[in-house]
């Protein structure tokens, strides 16, 4: 998606953050899955909105 649109890094700097932080142990798998499935959400609503507007 960031190779498509530039503008969208900020979906790979979040899920780099997220898993930098997992591995510092700053978060345990139940947080990290949580957050990688509200993630995961966004990026739906986002590729929904893609298709919308083309």
């Amino acid at each position: 998606m960031v190779e498509l649109n530039g503008t969208r890094i900020d979906y790979l700097e979040r899920f780099e953050f997220l898993i930098d932080s997992y591995n510092a142990g700053s978060r345990n798998i139940d947080e990290l899955f949580r957050e990688l499935i509200g993630l995961s959400q966004a990026l739906s609503e986002e590729q929904q909105r893609h298709v919308r507007e083309q």
